[in-house]
């Protein structure tokens, strides 16, 4: 996802305002793809499966509700309570 983002950027100052508004949509679609398609909804449902259940199930509810889903050191904000679907 960042590649395409920053192929976009960096691609700015040699387009035309219309080529620029046009271009946008590759990236953007790439990012919901991602975050609401086929990266982090299919990944997070196959690891609930495999470790949603069992003796790690409290573990991976807490990794899940203290970890972010795509950036790196910012507030979790992760639409999955497993606290509440458990129960």
């Amino acid at each position: 996802m960042i590649v395409w983002w920053s192929i976009y950027f960096a691609s700015i100052p040699l387009l035309s305002p219309l080529q620029c508004a046009i271009s946008i949509i590759s990236p953007s679609f790439i990012t919901f793809l991602l975050l609401n398609v086929s990266g982090i909804p299919l990944l997070e449902k196959s690891s609930k499966e495999k470790y949603g259940k069992g003796k790690y199930a409290k573990e991976y509810n807490k990794y899940i509700q203290d970890t972010p889903q795509l950036i790196p050191f910012t507030k979790s904000n992760n639409k999955n309570n497993t606290k509440d679907k458990d129960k």
